[in-house]
């Protein structure tokens, strides 16, 4: 029952749902609404994340739902809570001692439950459960964190401002659901080798080149730049990885020789018509590629203009891309490879 306003501003937030619920949904802070009725996920953006939920195929009702502070702590300049008071500086970098607890007690919380997914809803959700901050980032990324898997994605107050962030979070939450389901979910990772000799650029080359594979004879290309150079390109096929490093931190990574020949093999394979190869915004890459002389061909796919024809509302970033069709953590923060 929705009580007057009154001056228990600290009076708590309980959390809801069973104690052994495969998924836990974690807010930021209760807002208004929930303060009121001392129910988590009321009201309008209650609705939303019910919605969601149901879409996902989640039962919000076999969820166990909490929030980092179970206290109304206010909103700031964004409508979001406002955590000001539990930062010592104004950029949110540096918690006090308060917001440790806070992260301690929901830890200490959720292990009496032991889910198998939990739903941060927020910022400070991600930041309590995981090592990662920015949401905008790392939303979508499964993120193994003590014991448990955590899916980061937005609260619904988030999405009720941008509605655009509908279909992100519904996708994260359909994610969220297939990985409750699994009886052993395990975090890919990325199969990656660093080309660093010219022998190996030619050995994986001429691979690729001599080695088709009936069932997926396809390339995927793509290049990093910085200034006005090309620092590196890389190669996959079959969930294998390669990168070709030509720069890092500004310094050439090989001889004027050495890097002129690693460029010609780059080119024969690039220019060969009998592969076929995807990229993602091929005409950008393709762009910086002609100012190295190289010609693409027989290009089979733009991924980028694929994800746009089936998603125009979505951003088309390869990180937004890579958030929604694979399970693969946010890696952008990683930097140039070493």
């Amino acid at each position: 029952n929705m009580e007057p306003r009154g001056e228990m501003r600290l009076r708590q937030v309980k959390p809801e749902g069973p104690h052994n619920a495969a998924i836990c949904l974690v807010g930021d802070a209760p807002r208004d609404e929930e303060d009121l009725a001392r129910k988590p996920f009321v009201g309008a953006t209650g609705n939303v994340l019910t919605r969601l939920l149901r879409e996902a195929g989640i039962d919000r009702s076999q969820c166990y739902t909490t929030y980092l502070c179970k206290h109304y702590l206010g909103v700031d300049d964004k409508a979001r809570p406002d955590f000001a008071a539990y930062y010592k500086d104004k950029a949110q970098s540096y918690p006090t001692q308060a917001w440790a607890q806070l992260q301690i007690d929901l830890r200490a919380e959720l292990a009496t439950v032991q889910p198998k997914v939990v739903i941060a809803l927020g910022e400070q959700a991600l930041r309590a459960l995981t090592p990662y901050r920015n949401l905008n980032n790392y939303r979508g990324s499964p993120i193994v964190s003590y014991d448990t898997v955590v899916v980061p994605t937005y609260p619904p107050y988030d999405v009720c401002r941008q509605w655009e962030w509908y279909p992100l979070t519904l996708f994260d939450l359909q994610k969220a659901a297939r990985i409750s389901s699994s009886d052993n979910y395990i975090i890919p990772s990325a199969n990656i080798i660093t080309l660093q000799s010219v022998e190996e650029v030619k050995a994986i080359l001429g691979l690729l080149l001599c080695s088709v594979v009936p069932c997926f004879p396809v390339v995927s290309y793509d290049i990093e730049t910085a200034g006005s150079q090309i620092t590196m390109i890389g190669f996959s096929r079959n969930k294998q990885a390669w990168v070709l490093p030509f720069i890092h931190h500004g310094d050439s990574l090989w001889s004027k020789l050495q890097e002129v020949e690693c460029w010609h093999l780059v080119k024969r394979f690039l220019k060969d018509n009998d592969i076929p190869k995807t990229a993602h915004s091929a005409s950008y890459d393709n762009t910086w590629l002609s100012f190295y002389g190289i010609e693409v061909k027989n290009l089979w796919m733009d991924t980028m203009l694929a994800w746009h024809t089936l998603h125009p509302e979505l951003p088309r970033g390869l990180d937004t891309v890579a958030s929604v069709l694979t399970n693969y953590t946010y890696w952008k923060h990683e930097g140039d490879v070493p």
